[in-house]
């Protein structure tokens, strides 16, 4: 099992995740991780419901090394691209839907049809996210390392240097 003490830890700006290898290519390295929300860690969690972990997979492209299927790794990505990326996902489309909500209703349309319009205006901005993908995936680079080096990273750290 990956070492729990590595999982989700800050450094330099980066946010760290362990994951497992799950494919390896020329082009890229399949890792699987185990996403938490912030809820994740909570005792409360199975009292309220909110606590959420999923399984997912990233992507890591044209990674430097070798890599085999079952490997324990560490896959990074700057702190500042996932604000980036809760921004484009999030922040957005609920600026959208209020604005679209209050637009609506300020020119006197029925609140089923404001409700429907302002919804229905997220599916060309979801729309235009897929079609502009590629775009995106280059943007969002994920780093990735082998559990060893990562750990050596950490202790030197840790020790401040």
């Amino acid at each position: 099992m990956v070492d729990k003490s590595i999982a989700k830890k800050m450094t330099n700006g980066e946010i760290w995740q362990p994951g497992i290898v799950v494919a390896v290519s020329s082009e890229k390295v399949s890792v699987r991780i185990i996403a938490r929300s912030a809820c994740g860690s909570c005792t409360a969690k199975s009292l309220c419901g909110a606590g959420d972990i999923a399984e997912k997979i990233i992507e890591v492209k044209k990674p430097t090394g070798s890599y085999s299927v079952g490997e324990q790794v560490v896959v990074s990505m700057s702190s500042g691209l996932g604000a980036r990326a809760t921004i484009f996902g999030y922040l957005f489309p609920f600026i959208l839907l209020i604005v679209s909500l209050i637009t609506l209703d300020a020119i006197g349309v029925s609140e089923l049809i404001n409700g429907l319009v302002s919804i229905g205006v997220l599916v060309p901005y979801f729309l235009m996210l897929w079609f502009l993908r590629k775009r995106f995936e280059k943007r969002f680079v994920f780093g990735i390392q082998s559990l060893n080096d990562q750990s050596e990273r950490l202790l030197s750290c840790e020790k401040g240097e």
